[in-house]
């Protein structure tokens, strides 16, 4: 028999013909996941995670159904990113439903194991926590939940705890629908006053540690360098400090700013700003480097300021459609500073969010913007990488007994993959999306 293909797809905001479209939910329009009862023989056709065969009797043919280990597209079984097959198989509609009531929060936890923290609970009475099915080593490494089905409704955040969450990426494997209306935030932590740096969001790196001598550098591939400190060879006040670089990902990071000390003879430089790194596939799922530190040029304790965390990784892979009218965002965290003569601290980078699925309907906000750089002196960090702008670097002196500030963090990586995968205008950086199909298992 001569099979041919049904490409079934929706556009954004219409209803192809042929489906019996599914009820909505949360107020969003429905995306039709069931094909039409009559068909042509010899007819190939996805029915979510289905491929059927239309058989001689112009309706399809049970016997010839074949389950896909993640889903169909195109009458044909398709891969997940990242994700070995095998492991991917195991997500079915048996696995926990997380689908809280609206104005609930759920947290993304390493204690005690990593988790999801549901508070009051994930969308069934007496459920508050949903343990991860896989997880696999690397840099950063990344960890796989099952899930039945997702719905956030408006109201509702997952994210991670103010002290950090995993170190490794984040994947959600979704048997049923997807429906985000509220707000998911994997963004890395602003540096404080203290001496850790900013917290990545998972999948992400750590800012820079404040430092009481040349800055350090933040961690990760595409990290900013800290800034240099500089003064006399007898120890005294006479100090500057630079500001630290900002962390680099789809697009390079802000130089951090040079400083100046009292008597205008010794300057501390700014670091290097982070490189671009990464793929636009996000293949592995990685998130954003860490800021570097600023320089210190203050002889009673640590005054080098911490940089900013990177954004995280996080990944939706649905076996049937996702719907985002909400925000989701992986945004670089801020650089610390002072008004002082020591150096600011640096941007983390703008993380990496990743969205697949057969059917996809993206209206709502993604964000992987960078992280502003630290103030020093008078002047304000350099801005991280937000809409059609690059990262800015920190601030030099304009005059003697000044730091300089930390520079901005590069921006991110948005992927958006499967049926008529599309940008949308809601993302920021504008540069930072791109699409693809959903790659044909061999």
């Amino acid at each position: 028999m001569v099979q041919r293909v049904i490409a079934i797809g929706v556009t954004f905001g219409a209803v192809a013909c042929g489906f019996r479209p599914a009820a909505a939910t949360d107020g969003a329009t429905a995306i039709p996941d069931a094909i039409s009862d009559v068909c042509d023989p010899g007819v190939v056709a996805c029915e979510g995670p289905v491929v059927r065969t239309c058989g001689d009797d112009h309706h399809w043919d049970a016997s010839q159904d074949h389950t896909c280990d993640y889903t169909c597209s195109a009458g044909a079984c398709v891969e997940a990113s990242n994700l070995p097959l095998a492991d991917v198989a195991l997500c079915t509609s048996a696995a926990p439903v997380l689908a809280p009531v609206s104005g609930a929060t759920v947290s993304v936890s390493d204690v005690g194991g990593t988790h999801l923290d549901c508070s009051p609970n994930c969308g069934v009475a007496g459920v508050t926590r949903i343990d991860v099915e896989k997880t696999y080593a690397g840099a950063p490494g990344l960890a796989m939940f099952c899930l039945a089905k997702l719905v956030l409704p408006a109201a509702t955040q997952l994210g991670i705890p103010s002290g950090g969450g995993p170190k490794p990426a984040i994947a959600f494997v979704v048997d049923g629908e997807v429906t985000i209306a509220g707000i998911i935030s994997f963004d890395g932590g602003a540096a404080g006053s203290g001496s850790d740096g900013g917290h990545a969001g998972p999948g992400g790196f750590d800012g820079a540690t404040k430092s009481s001598d040349d800055g350090t550098d933040g961690q990760g591939p595409c990290h900013g360098s800290g800034g240099t400190n500089d003064g006399p060879s007898v120890i005294g006040s006479d100090y500057s400090g630079g500001g630290g670089g900002g962390a680099g990902n789809l697009t390079i990071g802000g130089d951090g700013g040079d400083g100046s000390c009292v008597d205008g003879d010794h300057h501390g430089h700014g670091g290097a700003h982070g490189a671009v790194c990464g793929t636009d596939d996000l293949q592995p799922l990685i998130g954003g480097s860490g800021g570097g530190g600023g320089g210190d040029a203050t002889i009673d304790g640590p005054y080098g300021y911490a940089g900013g965390g990177g954004g995280g990784g996080f990944q939706i892979s649905a076996r049937r459609s996702i719907t985002i009218t909400g925000l989701v965002s992986s945004r670089g965290g801020a650089g610390y500073g002072t008004n002082s003569i020591d150096g600011g601290g640096g941007g983390g980078a703008g993380g990496g969010l990743l969205f697949e699925a057969p059917a996809l309907m993206i209206t709502g906000t993604l964000e992987v913007d960078g992280g502003p750089g630290g103030i020093a002196g008078p002047h304000l960090g350099g801005a991280g990488a937000t809409a059609n702008l690059l990262a800015a670097s920190g601030v030099s002196y304009t005059g003697d007994g000044q730091g300089g500030s930390g520079g901005g963090g590069g921006g991110g990586r948005i992927r958006i993959v499967g049926g008529n995968a599309t940008c949308v205008g809601g993302v920021s950086p504008a540069n930072s999306c791109t699409t693809g199909v959903l790659p044909v298992v061999p």
